[in-house]
């Protein structure tokens, strides 16, 4: 799953109790600006994750 490059701006962005496994998981490059972000309670398994 790629967030490369994705933006997020004002607002509430949240990726809690979110489930990633497998695979890729990628937020490079992404910009989160102007509100909040939570991944609370998320949860990554069985792959690579980049910020």
């Amino acid at each position: 799953m790629s967030f490369d490059d994705a933006r997020f701006s004002g607002g509430t962005v949240s990726f809690s109790g979110a489930t990633f496994s497998g695979g890729i998981v990628s937020f490079d490059d992404a910009r989160f600006s102007g509100g909040t972000v939570s991944f609370r309670h998320a949860t990554f398994s069985g792959g690579d994750v980049s910020f």
